[in-house]
């Protein structure tokens, strides 16, 4: 788990409220004000990002969020899925989506 100091990290959405969606089949369209630019996110990224629109989250309540049986899984599991959903945090960063949310305690 990703950490500051012994705080968990949380993540939140940039501009939940100005955030524009649109669902399709297999994916998800959203458009970023911010900065213009429209991003195609797959069923996984949509995932984090749909988790976070309820209010800032860490990695470890978004795998129990968006992971099957994630409560009951292996440490081995656990840190797994944790690199994964990171991976996915740090896109969904890259295309100012979503941003480390420091100012709220966990």
């Amino acid at each position: 788990m990703e950490e500051v100091g012994t705080v968990p990290v949380r993540w939140r959405i940039v501009l939940p409220d100005r955030v524009r969606i649109v669902r399709l089949d297999d994916a998800v369209i959203v458009f970023n004000p911010l900065s213009w630019q429209t991003h195609f996110l797959n069923e996984a990224a949509w995932c984090v990002f749909d988790a976070l629109r309820s209010g800032p989250m860490t990695v470890d309540a978004l795998i129990g969020e968006c992971v099957e049986g994630g409560d009951g899984m292996t440490s081995e599991d656990r840190n797994e899925w944790t690199r994964i959903l990171n991976a996915h945090l740090a896109e969904l960063a890259a295309m100012g989506l979503v941003m480390r949310d420091d100012a709220v305690a966990a």
